[in-house]
Parts: structure tokens; C-alpha cells; sequence
């Protein structure tokens, strides 16, 4: 009876309801982050949070007074999204994947939807190297994408864009012709030659600079800004440590 009633449509929304309380809380993790993210951010800037998930990183960045576009492609987690932002007229949400081109494209569903990925390939590499543990991605859906320019184009060039989605920060960068400004792009090192074609492809639309943070970001590791040749050697040091994970920074220098 008990797993009866857990499958209705009543408790699935009360569950969302309990879980997005539980999220508009503003915990300690949520100010070392606003401190943190607030080098690149000031009020009125727009941000695209491509990859939003259930709005941890959407919280900061409008507690820091900026214009969100969040993106995110899971119809689970988009109706969390709309109960915590649905009447925010400074977040826009976007139920969409982004990569190089429009269409559509197979969403792999992780157990946890935070892994959830349109990368088969990081779910190989992920599942190999057992950063995850018995996670497992068994369950597919297909999803609308869009494109990097094509959010330009409605919403504008955002000050600062933070890309997590989970092995596929390339193909995202591949659907933008002009620069971005600030870009975050997560990595790990199963899956660094990715990363690593992700920081070059920026450097092909702009001059840029590098920085990262390893973990939840509380800080930069580099006092300094570096060029392209000197972030792919720093993050090759970490090639063969399955145990850190992060998010490159690049920030174009024609801005």
C-alpha cells in the first residue's frame, strides 16, 4: 500500500513541495558560494545557468542580484524549478539541453539527477573509473536542445555563464560562435582530454585567460591568471587522481 501511494501524482508534488522548502534555505555551503561567485557577478548582470539542475547555483546567483536564464532539460527537476522561480520575473526557465546544434538528443538519466547526461560516453568513463559508485543510467528520454547563440540571440550576452552538464561542456561551447564573457565548466579527470578541448575551443573564438577551483568552489587556485598552454598542464597533474573533480574558469580578455 505504502509504495502504492508513493507512485500517485499527489505525493510526487508533495514530495517537490518538501524538497524545494528544504532548498530555499539559505545554509552556509550557499554563502561561502555567494562569496565566491560574487568576483564575477554584480547586481543587474545576467547569467545563464546552463545545466540548473534544481536551482542550487540559481539561488546564489540571484542572491547576488543578477538576471538568470536557468536551463536545464529534466522535466523532474524543471517543475522544482518552477515552484521556487515560477513567479520571479528575473529568472527565465528554459527546459532544454544546449548543444551544437538544435534538435533533439537522448538525455541518460542517473539515478541521482544530478548525474543525469547527454554524454554516453562520460557515463562509460564515469561507470569505469566507479566515481559513482553502483549509480546507473538505465532510464532514457529524448529532450529538445538549443544552442549557446540561440539563448544570445533571445536573452542577451550574459556577464557570466556556469556550464555543469555533466561530460557534454563541449558541445555546449560548440554552439557558440562569439566569445562568451565568463564561462565555469565543470571537469573530472576521467574525462579531462574533454576539458581539455573545451578550453581550446574558447581560445578559438577569443583571446582568454584561466583560472580553477577544485570541489564545491569557496576559492580560485591560482593567485594569477594563466594562458591556454599552462591550464591544460595544471589540470593534467590531476589525469590520474579519480578522487577530485572541479570547474575551469575562462575569462575573455576582449571584454
Amino acid at each position: 500500500m505504502l509504495n502504492r501511494i508513493k507512485e500517485t501524482a499527489w505525493y510526487q508534488a508533495h514530495r517537490r513541495r518538501r524538497q524545494c522548502r528544504g532548498l530555499q534555505r539559505w545554509t552556509e555551503q550557499d554563502e561561502r558560494s555567494c562569496r565566491f561567485y560574487s568576483q564575477f557577478l554584480t547586481p543587474g548582470d545576467l547569467c545563464f545557468d546552463i545545466g540548473a539542475n534544481v536551482g542550487v547555483r540559481t539561488k546564489v546567483f540571484r542572491r547576488l542580484g543578477a538576471t538568470v536564464v536557468s536551463v536545464e532539460p529534466q522535466p523532474t527537476c524543471m517543475a522544482m524549478l518552477k515552484m521556487q522561480y515560477g513567479r520571479d520575473e528575473a529568472v527565465q526557465l528554459v527546459q532544454t539541453a544546449v548543444g551544437a546544434e538544435t534538435g533533439t538528443a537522448t538525455l541518460y538519466v542517473g539515478d541521482s539527477h544530478v548525474l543525469s547526461t547527454l554524454s554516453r560516453d562520460w557515463v562509460d568513463a564515469m561507470q569505469e573509473s566507479g566515481r559513482f559508485g553502483s549509480t546507473n543510467w538505465s532510464s532514457k528520454i529524448e529532450v529538445p536542445v538549443t544552442t549557446f547563440d540561440s539563448l544570445v540571440d533571445q536573452y542577451g550576452d550574459p556577464a557570466f555563464t556556469k556550464i555543469d552538464v555533466e561530460g557534454f561542456e563541449l558541445e555546449v561551447l560548440k554552439g557558440a560562435t562569439r566569445p562568451p564573457s565568463t564561462v565555469s565548466l565543470e571537469f573530472a579527470p576521467e574525462f579531462l582530454d574533454r576539458m581539455l578541448g573545451c578550453v581550446r575551443y574558447l581560445q578559438s573564438l577569443g583571446d582568454y585567460e584561466f583560472n580553477y577551483a577544485l570541489g564545491e568552489p569557496e576559492h580560485l587556485e591560482l593567485s594569477d591568471w594563466i594562458d591556454l598552454d599552462a591550464i591544460a598542464a595544471q589540470l593534467s597533474e590531476y589525469r590520474d587522481d579519480h578522487t577530485v573533480f572541479g570547474d575551469v574558469y575562462a575569462r575573455h580578455l576582449g571584454n
